[in-house]
């Protein structure tokens, strides 16, 4: 009862403490015996993540000086890992923001536009870029369901000073496009 994953996924394991349930990634190993929880470690980002619904998990964090530690969920904690420096921190929060994109929504709660963003890039197949560290610690609650990008940002920039645009998408050698490029500023500063 062994996964590797790279991406994002949601396990609902059967109980069976004699053949525990394992998600491995680079960085991370969780192991279960019987729970539903979550696991984020896409290939291009130094974090990894863990939300717990029901359960327990033990997760093993390996940074990029292979150094090890083993932490402990309970339900309603999730887990976040910096690969690049070892910091781990467990939080107890509202945990469905982490799988929610199972059920078609995006999902925030305190979070900061850093992260909005992110989430964004992901559920939408765009680059996002935040330009300002003001405008990137804006935090925001919200829930997103079959909205268009478009007006997804429309929404979120009600509550901020921020504005944003999207770039064309340019035509690469092979023919193909790059990915369309969503770029967010102050409102108060002029940008390139």
């Amino acid at each position: 009862r062994s996964v590797n994953l790279t991406g994002e996924a949601y396990f609902e394991v059967k109980s069976d403490q004699y053949h525990p349930f394992y998600v491995k990634t680079d960085g991370l190993v969780v192991k279960a015996t019987g729970t539903k929880f979550s696991v984020m470690a896409y290939e291009k980002s130094a974090i990894r993540s863990v939300a717990l619904a029901e359960g327990k998990v033990a997760v093993k964090t390996v940074d990029s000086r292979k150094m090890e530690q083993i932490l402990y969920l309970k339900p309603s904690q999730s887990l976040r890992f910096d690969r690049t420096n070892g910091r781990a921190e467990v939080s107890k929060e509202d945990i469905y923001k982490h799988f929610a994109w199972k059920d078609g929504k995006m999902v925030f709660r305190n979070d900061p536009l850093s992260e909005v963003a992110s989430r964004i890039s992901l559920q939408y197949n765009v680059d996002v870029e935040v330009r300002g560290e003001q405008v990137r610690q804006y935090r925001y609650y919200a829930t997103f369901q079959n909205e268009s990008l478009r007006e997804v940002f429309d929404l979120l920039k009600i509550s901020s000073p921020f504005d944003y645009r999207i770039e064309n998408q340019k035509v690469l050698p092979d023919g193909t496009f790059s990915r369309k490029k969503i770029i967010i500023y102050p409102i108060n500063k002029k940008t390139n």
